[in-house]
């Protein structure tokens, strides 16, 4: 069932279990009323029905690929269907097939959660693909342009799309920036916060310091990095007015962003 943004009342029904499917996974509404829909059977792409709250089924998938998936997007006219392996799959938005090259070699950079974000580029659009594992680019083809070469310590945030700042205080090269958290550090006496017996254990929310990266898109080379006291593992991240905001729990860190 879809809902009215503003009302909140439902304006798309798709019921039963002819209809649905079996184990619906995620949702991801489009611009046209409707939605895709991920069930453990494959995919699904409905559509209001002109003169009815119910739904009209414009297509369905059912092959291995997309069953039982665990998350997608919609960019660019595609369906991203991350699988329970990880392994990242292109569906035809408009018609559901799987075409040539549909699996995108994701060099096991992926999980959950995942963005997909496109960039026009002078060379063409291509697709940046972040998770807590890493960053990679695709040209439309599917051709891998970029992948970092991170070794990270400890938890990297999903990455956010930027452009370097030029000493005129013009816009500069696309980039993506990232916190890697600190590993915890290890504190005597204290076991999850209390106070314990024995040395070594960890008192809860003590980082060591951490990092952001600057990389550039999309062949992700580093470009800088700066080192980040964070009390606790970053919630969330935002860009704002040249300043990177980090969310913690009961607070928030800025930060500002890498100048050239």
């Amino acid at each position: 069932c879809l809902l009215d943004g503003a009302s909140g009342q439902p304006t798309t029904l798709l019921a039963g279990e002819e209809q649905v499917g079996e184990h619906a996974r995620w949702i991801r509404a489009l611009p046209d009323g409707g939605a895709v829909l991920a069930t453990a059977e494959g995919l699904l792409r409905f559509a209001p029905r002109e003169g009815s709250g119910n739904a009209n089924v414009l297509w369905r998938t059912r092959v291995a690929a997309v069953s039982y998936s665990v998350a997608g997007s919609i960019v660019d006219g595609s369906v991203l269907v991350l699988d329970t392996d990880l392994g990242l799959w292109r569906v035809g938005l408009r018609d559901g097939v799987l075409g040539p090259g549909a699996e995108l070699d994701t060099r096991d950079r992926l999980s959950i959660p995942f963005e997909s974000i496109p960039l026009d580029t002078p060379k063409g659009r291509l697709l940046l693909h972040t998770s807590a594992r890493g960053m990679i680019a695709h040209a439309a083809t599917g051709t891998v342009l970029g992948v970092d070469a991170m070794q990270p310590s400890g938890r990297i945030e999903p990455a956010l799309l930027a452009r370097t700042l030029q000493a005129d205080g013009s816009a500069g090269e696309p980039m993506l920036v990232t916190i890697e958290s600190g590993v915890p550090r290890p504190t005597p006496g204290f076991r999850n916060g209390i106070n314990a017996s024995g040395p070594g254990s960890l008192a809860q929310g003590s980082l060591d310091p951490g990092r952001a990266l600057f990389l550039r898109a999309p062949d992700m080379t580093l470009l800088n990095h700066t080192r980040v006291g964070l009390p606790t593992q970053p919630t969330s991240l935002a860009l704002r007015d040249g300043l990177l905001l980090v969310g913690q729990d009961g607070g928030l860190v800025v930060l500002r962003a890498m100048e050239e």
